[in-house]
């Protein structure tokens, strides 16, 4: 009996299984693993960087058939995508959120891939970071 009612007792204690859980973090970027690269670099030299690791600024365009960062907002604004790089985010729908902006991304660079139906000068793939750099104030 005394062992039905520890038992009973136990059971009646609330347990709170999501603080033992361990929290799963990602591992922090590191910078050095990513070459600083201008877009310029990547379109006039798509040879000298295919398959490697880079980290670039550009304005983002996250619209439909139209996923890609470019060299300036004029750029951006009127489809020049041969100033500009395809980004293989897939449907990411947190992307959105970042049309319009100056951005900050890691990737891997592939002039093989020129982008929907070939508009633009490569890709990005395996994005690992992808930011909104705020505008610096007056």
């Amino acid at each position: 009996m005394q062992t039905l009612l520890l038992y009973l007792l136990l059971l009646a204690q609330p347990v709170d299984v999501a603080q033992k859980a361990p929290v799963a973090q990602t591992p922090p970027i590191d910078w050095e693993d990513y070459e600083s690269v201008s877009m310029i670099q990547l379109i006039s030299t798509p040879q000298n960087f295919e398959g490697r690791k880079v980290r670039l600024y550009g304005f983002a365009r996250m619209r439909f058939e139209d996923f890609g960062v470019y060299l300036t907002r004029d750029d951006m604004e009127h489809g020049n995508g041969k100033n500009g790089l395809w980004l293989g985010l897939g449907r990411d729908p947190k992307a959105k959120k970042l049309d319009g902006h100056y951005v900050l991304v890691f990737g891997v660079f592939t002039a093989k891939d020129k982008g929907h139906k070939g508009a633009n000068s490569g890709a990005l793939d395996y994005i690992t970071r992808l930011e909104e750099i705020p505008t610096r104030t007056k």
